[in-house]
C-alpha cells in the first residue's frame, strides 16, 4: 500500500497536511500562552463552557503551570463544578504560583469549604 498523501505525492505526510511546509509548530509554551489567552478572551466574552476546554488544554500542555491550573479552576467554578474547582485550585497552590494567584486561590477555596 502507497501512500499518496494530501497531494498525491508518495511519502507525504498527514503533517504536511495540517501543518504546511514551511510553517512553525507551536512550542508547548507558545500553545499553553495560547490556550490561557484564548480562555480569557472567551471568560471575557461569557463563553464559559470555551474558556474551561481552553484552560483543560492549557492543563494538559503544562500540566506544572499554575497559572494553568488557577485559569481551569476560575472556569471550573463559573460553570458550577465546585468540586473540579476546589481540586484546582489546590493543584495550583501545590505547585507554588505568584502572590496574587495564591491570594485569590485561598480566598476561593475558603468561599468553597462548607
Amino acid at each position: 500500500m502507497k501512500d499518496t498523501g494530501s497531494e498525491g505525492t508518495p511519502g507525504r505526510h498527514l503533517l504536511h497536511r495540517v501543518n504546511p511546509v514551511g510553517t512553525k509548530l507551536q512550542t508547548p509554551d507558545e500553545r499553553e500562552a495560547e490556550d490561557l489567552s484564548v480562555a480569557k478572551f472567551y471568560t471575557q466574552t461569557g463563553d464559559l463552557q470555551g474558556a474551561y476546554l481552553r484552560s483543560q488544554d492549557a492543563v494538559k500542555t503544562a500540566p506544572d503551570d499554575p497559572e494553568a491550573h488557577f485559569a481551569l479552576a476560575e472556569a471550573a467554578l463559573k460553570l458550577n463544578k465546585r468540586d473540579e474547582a476546589m481540586a484546582e485550585y489546590t493543584v495550583c497552590l501545590k505547585l507554588d504560583p505568584v502572590d496574587k494567584e495564591a491570594k485569590q486561590a485561598h480566598k476561593a477555596l475558603a468561599s468553597l469549604k462548607p
